[in-house]
Parts: C-alpha cells; sequence; structure tokens
C-alpha cells in the first residue's frame, strides 16, 4: 500500500461522526419468536397477539407445531405491546421495543401452567431490519431529522431539513434550480433522496404530511446505494387506527418585516400566505390506512428594475438617473421596447404540494402480505426570478416546474420463512420558461459620476431574455425487489436485493437563441457599434437515456444478544441508451473517440458492527416494560458508490463537431453585424445567424461546432469511510 492511501486510510479509520441514536421505524418489522411452557416444552396453537403501540394496529397469529411464530409489520413503528395467551396457561404481555440495532425483533415466552402471578420475562430484541434504501441504516449511523431547526417556511424543503443536521450546508438553488445540500463538502450531484426506499426525483413535500426523514452517509446495509455523498431517507408514516386533523398557516405582510431603506428599495419587504393540512386515519380498523397532506403558498414582493427603481436602488447598483435616462432615450429611438404587457409588477413564488399514502394489510394474512401505494406532487411557478435593478423587466422569463411520481410496494412473507418486498415506482419532472419579450438581449457597460464624487461601471441589461422558450423533461422508472431470510435461531438475517432503473431525460438548449449584443458605451449603443454578438445555433435539443442497475448481498449475524456484525457487497451498473454521434475527424487527427459513454461496473463492499453495554438506569413504568442499553457503540468501515445520471452526457450528444451539432457563433469587433431592432421584433428570422458581412475563420469571428466528450478514464464519484460512534 502506497503512503498516500495508508495515510487516507487511517484518517478514516479515526475519523469520528457523531450520529443521533434515535431512530425511526422501517418499512417492514418482523417479529419471531418461540413459545414454550415453564418445562421448556414447545406449545403448539398459542395465540400471539402484537400491537403498535404508536398506531394502535394489531395483528395475531397461532405458533406452529414448534411453538414457532412470525408476524410482520409492513409500515413497522419498531415499539410493540406482545401478548401470549393458550388454554390451560396464565397469559402474558410485554412490550417489545427495538433498543439499538436489531434485525429482527425476537420475543420468546415461557407461560406457566395455573400460574396466578407473572413471571418476569426477559426479551431479547432484534432489529427487523428487512428495509430497502428508504429506512434506517440497520447499524444505526443514520441521523434522524426533525423540523425543529428548520425555518417554517422550509419545513417541507428536503434539502434544508438535511441541513438542519450539523456538518450539513445548505446549497441554494440558481437558475431555477432547487436547493441541494452537501455532505463532506460534496456535490449535491453526489447525494441521493429516497421515498419509502425507491429513488425521489422530488424535492419537497407538504410541512404537515406525515412523513418521517432522515439522513445517512455511513449505512452498513449493502441494499442501499447510488451515492457517494448522503442520502437523505423520506419515509411516509403508516395510518392508524386513530384518526388525526392537522390544519396550519403561515401569513407575513410587509409591515412586519424590518430593514433599511436600501432593503425597502431593492423588494427586501415581502408578504406571504402559506396554507397546509394532512388528515389520516382508518378505512377498516386494523387492515387499511390512509394519510394525506397538501399545501399552497404564495409569496410576493416589490419588483424593482430599471424602468421603476428609485436612486436610491440604482446608487446601490451603481449607475445614476441620468444614465439610466439616456439609455431609455436611445432604446426608445432603436425600436427597443422598454416594457411589454405580460412583465410583471411584481416578483411572486405560488406553490402546491400534495402527498398520499395508502396501506392494505390484512391482520389476520398468514402469509403477511401487505400492500401501500404513495402519489406525490408539485406545481412551482415564478414569474421575473432573475429580474434585477440593473435590468429592464423584458429581460426576465416566467418559469414553471411541474412533479409527479407513484410508487406502490408489495411485502409478502411465505410460509418457507422468506420475506419478498416488491417495488414498483414512475415519475416525472418537467421545467418550462417562457420569456417576457421573443427578442435579442442586450448588454451595455455605463459609467456614471455621483453627486457626491464617487463613480461606478456598471453593466444595464435590455432586450430580450438570454433564456428563452425552454423545456426539460425527466422521467424515471424503476423497479426493486428484496428478499430476505433469518435462520431458525435468528442469528443469521440474509438479505438478497436486485433493483433495476430506466432513466430519460430530454432538454431544449434554447439558452441564448436569440442571440445577445455587447456595447462598451452609451455612444456605442447610439452609434449601432456592438463590440461582440453571440448567438447558440439550433438544433439545440438532446435526449439521453439509459438504464441502471444494482444487486446486493448482505448478512446480519447476531454474534450475542447484544453484538452484532453487519457485512456484505454491493454491485451497481450503467449502460447509457443514447450514444453521441461519432466524429471520424477526432479520431483521425487526436486521436480521440467522442462516441464513448461510460458504461462501468462499480463494486461496494461494507462491514460494519453495533454493541449494547448495560441497562440503562431507569424506572419502568410498569411491569413488562423495556429497559433500554447503557450505551451503544456503532462503527465500521466500506464503500460508496454514486451511479452517473442520464444527463451527464447530454453535452456530448450535442457538441459532436459535425455540421449539424450545437454550433456557438461569436462575432467580436468589426465582425459583430449592425443590430436591426425593429426588424427582429417583426420576424426572428432577421436575427444575424452570421456575423458581419458573412465573415467566418477569422480570429474576430467563430462559427465552428463545439466538442464535448468523456475520457475513457472517467468512472462516478466514490467515497471510502469509516465510522465509529
Amino acid at each position: 500500500m502506497s503512503k498516500r492511501w495508508f495515510w487516507r486510510v487511517t484518517i478514516l479509520l479515526t475519523g469520528l461522526l457523531a450520529a443521533d441514536q434515535a431512530l425511526f421505524a422501517q418499512e417492514t418489522d418482523v417479529i419471531r419468536g418461540r413459545v414454550t411452557s415453564d418445562d421448556g416444552r414447545a406449545i403448539a396453537g398459542a395465540t400471539v397477539s402484537a400491537s403498535s403501540i404508536p398506531n394502535n394496529v394489531t395483528k395475531t397469529v397461532r405458533t406452529d407445531k414448534n411453538g414457532r411464530y412470525t408476524i410482520t409489520f409492513a409500515n413497522g413503528d419498531g415499539d410493540y405491546w406482545v401478548a401470549f395467551a393458550s388454554v390451560g396457561y396464565t397469559p402474558k404481555r410485554f412490550e417489545l421495543k427495538r433498543i439499538a440495532d436489531e434485525v429482527v425483533l425476537v420475543a420468546d415466552a415461557r407461560i406457566e401452567r395455573n400460574a396466578e402471578l407473572l413471571e418476569t420475562v426477559s426479551v431479547k430484541a432484534d432489529r427487523a431490519r428487512t428495509a430497502r434504501n428508504g429506512g434506517n441504516d440497520a447499524l444505526g449511523t443514520e441521523k434522524s431529522i426533525t423540523t425543529v431547526a428548520v425555518d417554517p417556511a422550509q419545513s417541507g424543503n428536503l434539502a434544508a431539513l438535511a441541513a438542519s443536521s450539523p456538518g450539513v450546508q445548505l446549497i441554494p438553488g440558481a437558475d431555477g434550480n432547487p436547493d441541494q445540500f452537501s455532505v463532506f463538502g460534496l456535490g449535491g450531484d453526489q447525494n441521493r433522496s429516497t421515498l419509502n426506499g425507491m429513488g425521489f426525483g422530488g424535492t419537497e413535500v407538504p410541512r404537515d404530511a406525515a412523513t418521517r426523514a432522515s439522513l445517512g452517509v455511513t449505512p452498513w446495509d449493502v441494499s442501499r446505494g447510488g451515492f457517494s455523498g448522503g442520502q437523505l431517507s423520506l419515509k411516509t408514516q403508516s395510518g392508524s387506527n386513530f384518526s388525526s386533523q392537522v390544519v396550519s398557516s403561515l401569513l407575513n405582510a410587509p409591515q412586519l418585516d424590518w430593514t433599511d431603506r436600501s432593503g425597502r428599495a431593492l423588494g427586501a419587504e415581502y408578504a406571504s400566505l402559506s396554507f397546509g393540512a394532512a388528515t389520516a386515519g382508518p378505512i377498516s380498523l386494523d387492515k387499511s390506512f390512509y394519510s394525506a397532506g397538501y399545501q399552497f403558498d404564495r409569496r410576493s414582493s416589490d419588483l424593482p428594475t430599471l424602468g421603476n427603481a428609485n436612486s436610491v436602488a440604482l446608487g446601490i447598483a451603481g449607475v445614476a438617473r441620468d444614465s439610466v435616462t439616456r439609455l431609455q432615450n436611445i432604446l426608445g429611438r432603436a425600436g427597443v421596447p422598454l416594457s411589454v404587457g405580460s412583465a410583471p409588477s411584481l416578483r411572486v413564488h405560488e406553490r402546491g404540494l400534495f402527498l398520499a399514502n395508502f396501506d392494505f394489510a390484512p391482520p389476520t394474512s398468514t402469509s403477511g402480505q401487505a400492500l401501500n401505494v404513495t402519489v406525490t406532487g408539485s406545481l412551482n411557478r415564478t414569474n421575473a426570478p432573475f429580474a434585477q435593478v440593473t435590468g429592464l423587466s423584458t429581460n426576465d422569463f416566467q418559469s414553471t416546474t411541474l412533479f409527479g411520481a407513484a410508487q406502490a410496494r408489495h411485502t409478502n412473507y411465505t410460509r418457507g420463512g422468506l420475506l419478498s418486498e416488491s417495488m414498483l415506482g414512475v415519475s416525472q419532472s418537467r421545467i418550462t420558461t417562457e420569456p417576457y419579450l421573443q427578442l435579442p438581449g442586450g448588454i451595455v457597460r455605463v459609467a456614471s459620476t455621483f453627486d457626491d464624487g464617487s463613480s461606478g461601471i456598471t453593466g444595464l441589461s435590455f432586450g430580450g431574455s438570454r433564456i428563452q422558450e425552454t423545456r426539460s423533461t425527466s422521467t424515471i422508472a424503476s423497479g426493486e425487489n428484496q428478499l430476505s431470510g433469518f435462520s431458525v435461531n435468528n442469528q443469521h438475517s440474509l438479505k438478497f436485493t436486485t433493483a433495476l432503473r430506466y432513466e430519460d431525460f430530454q432538454r431544449d438548449l434554447t439558452s441564448n437563441a436569440l442571440g445577445n449584443f455587447s456595447y462598451n458605451s452609451l455612444a456605442d449603443l447610439a452609434a449601432d457599434k456592438p463590440v461582440a454578438f453571440t448567438r447558440l445555433l439550433a438544433p439545440r435539443g438532446q435526449t439521453s437515456r439509459q438504464l441502471v442497475g444494482s444487486v446486493s448481498l448482505g448478512d446480519t449475524y447476531r454474534v450475542r444478544t447484544n453484538l452484532q456484525v453487519q457485512y456484505g457487497v454491493r454491485i451497481d451498473g450503467n449502460r447509457f441508451l443514447s450514444l453521441p454521434v461519432a466524429n471520424d475527424s477526432l479520431r483521425a487527427m487526436f486521436g480521440v473517440d467522442n462516441s464513448q459513454v461510460p458504461n462501468k461496473i462499480y463494486v461496494s463492499p461494507r462491514v460494519g458492527f453495533s454493541w449494547t453495554y448495560g441497562e440503562a438506569a431507569q424506572l419502568a413504568v410498569a411491569n413488562g416494560f423495556v429497559r433500554g442499553p447503557r450505551a451503544v457503540v456503532r462503527g465500521g468501515v466500506g464503500v460508496f458508490q454514486n451511479t452517473p445520471g442520464a444527463d451527464l452526457i447530454g453535452t456530448a450528444l450535442s457538441n459532436t463537431g459535425l455540421p449539424d451539432a450545437t454550433r456557438p457563433l461569436v462575432c467580436v469587433g468589426t465582425a459583430a453585424p449592425t443590430p436591426v431592432w425593429n426588424q427582429y421584433a417583426v420576424r426572428a428570422q432577421n436575427i444575424p445567424s452570421t456575423c458581419a458581412n458573412g465573415s467566418a475563420g477569422t480570429v474576430f469571428s467563430s462559427g465552428a461546432p463545439d466538442v464535448s466528450l468523456l475520457s475513457s478514464a472517467f468512472s462516478a464519484q466514490q467515497a471510502i469511510r469509516a465510522n465509529l460512534n
């Protein structure tokens, strides 16, 4: 091993990562045990009932000829009352609770014949960690997330929730994109979000919806993968026999804001209204349940632009009022609109969210079958997202984002002792933009002198938006199956997981589709002498598709009642179904192949442990209650592998260097064409598609297509991490 890798591993192994030990429920809890009499003989036909304490849902089974039984809860909460009864024996009841990181909840019971008093029952819990990527890690290296440290206005924002954890940084969205989060300083594209164990492309949910969230960066469960940063797991809470309704609202008026004169001039004060509600309860007691939540938001604020900003705002931007007046006069003579009817006078953001969850779990099903269906969606609409004091209102656009997802999960516990969980899901996200003015954009550099003797140089924008009518659509369809088997003595819990995901990404690259003129001064603008003209020529569309598959095999070995080890290996692979058109000239001249894409296979081994020590110094409230351990020690080391997205090769698909590829037009100095603004508004075909006088191939102009390609050595991001807490 080289010194470089030696020190990397040494640092990783000695690194400490604090972890919250409060873990939420798994997708599926498995309760297993054996019922015997006081003389040690198995009791066949004994009635065993498990009641969820939080949800008041009860399931009942009978023991087999060996006195053994199994009960499954498809949306387990990890805390149950377990009761045992048989004719001629004294009934018993005690609490069964996930204490540390148990993979199977083991509840053995010895009941006495004709006994008058209940004997003390020793409960050994083994967590039912048969969950998929959506639940907590089996060895507890995951942090539960609450909304306590989150602004109420962002309590449904997944990135804000993740950033509320220590060491996690919020990355605010840019260019209309949603917020992201960073762990260990890594990019947001290295994270993964899941909903009920399946990949989730959404970025927010209703704040009142019955969900629980956690963030994991070192899950030793190999069934969880597809990230090298962190995994944000979102889980819908199962409905219960209790009915509940929640209503919330957030109100804000500009009169309640405090800001200075500069803030008011720049539109910092805002008015907002947010209304949310949620409801949950039984469809049929102990059999089927529902939960649903929705939310509507509207936020508005002043929209200061170059056309309506006051002197205070202009001064902050570094431009004098007389410079703005002169610019408006020049644009008026050139026929460039100073405003359009579709441009708003207020910056408004509107949002609607919903999430609904349905659980069907027959309490007397001997096979333990259960079905869960979840649907969610969102609508975000923002006008003038980039409007600013240094630009006219015509220089912006309206952005709309639509997202919808549906998933189904079927759980089946067979008589042969196998727990099968199958999932199907589909989601789609669409982002569209609509400009307020379909005209080339322009920017002019303006030097201003102020009354106090200071000066400033600022670029002022006019004309249409650089981002014209754009559309991007991302569609994901996925399926996953997980098989879990348990040894008779509950010491081994084997889990075999397979998953396949299809990704389709389509985008219309219409950024700067109509071109953009640049001027060095107002005098050059008045004389129609641009210093540069740039434009992205058609075609601008790209479509990329790929398949991503994974397979994993892991085991949780309960060495002793207080010590368990989890280990396994995961294999991920991807194959792009779209390929860039090969450019033979590149291969001949530079020896590179632009048609190659990173179709690769990645291997991720992991191992971890969990050890409980002593008994907590606490009093049981009543006979049969569980007393937790004094301490839990966890640790491990493993590889965490990211998988590339379908949009990775989008640029390579468009920029092949061939004649039909995307071509950026760049005209500088004398090669820049003279604009005729009034003709551009009449017919878009009048917009220049060549440099002045058709010049090309000089140092002042370029219309050659670009080439983008991926190195043959490219590999998706990978992290090697160790944890001890």
